[in-house]
């Protein structure tokens, strides 16, 4: 099992994916950060590159 937290990257959210493969937590980790955090993950794309902003939060999951 994978799980990824949105503390981890800075937010205050207490949001966290779980899910079996890692593809999966970063789709859903993808979705809420769409629908909750959309004007901060656009702030952030401004200073990096969509795969940049990918890379760091696959960084960020984790084994349970």
């Amino acid at each position: 099992m994978k799980s990824f937290a949105c503390r981890d990257m800075g937010f205050d959210c207490d949001y966290v994916a779980t899910a079996e493969s890692v593809e999966e937590v970063m789709t859903k980790a993808d979705s809420h950060g769409a629908a909750v955090h959309k004007a901060a993950v656009e702030e952030m794309v401004k200073k990096m590159t969509v795969e940049e902003l990918k890379a760091a939060v696959q960084s960020k999951v984790k084994d349970l």
